[in-house]
């Protein structure tokens, strides 16, 4: 007999619900916050990928086992490259803006 093994999606599993988007979004969310932290762009698609990927990880806990291991780990992955653009981006645009406080109440005085 052919020993046939399934490399490709874990043996046909289907792909966890929001993987491929919350993936998308944490790349997004990093490049936005490379290009400009202040324009808030890095803090808009790390918030949705954040929910994304709560959304999905639901779904993935609802029905262990169902759903192959590439999917989960891109749920993974965008959860993080997300939650770093966030945190980045806030840290970057809370600086711009009180910047601009100071260089306003500088101007004043």
């Amino acid at each position: 007999m052919e020993n046939t093994t399934f490399t490709q999606n874990d043996g046909l599993k289907p792909d966890a619900p929001m993987g491929l988007a919350t993936l998308i979004l944490g790349i997004i969310s990093l490049v936005t916050t490379a290009l400009s932290c202040t324009l808030g762009g890095g803090i808009i698609t790390g918030i949705i990928g954040l929910v994304l990927a709560s959304k999905g990880n639901k779904d993935v806990e609802l029905s262990p086992g169902k759903y192959s291991e590439k999917s989960i780990k891109n749920i993974k992955i965008g959860k993080t490259m997300s939650l770093i653009g966030l945190i980045i981006s806030a840290v970057g645009f809370s600086a711009y803006m009180l910047f601009m406080l100071v260089m306003i109440l500088a101007e004043g005085f």
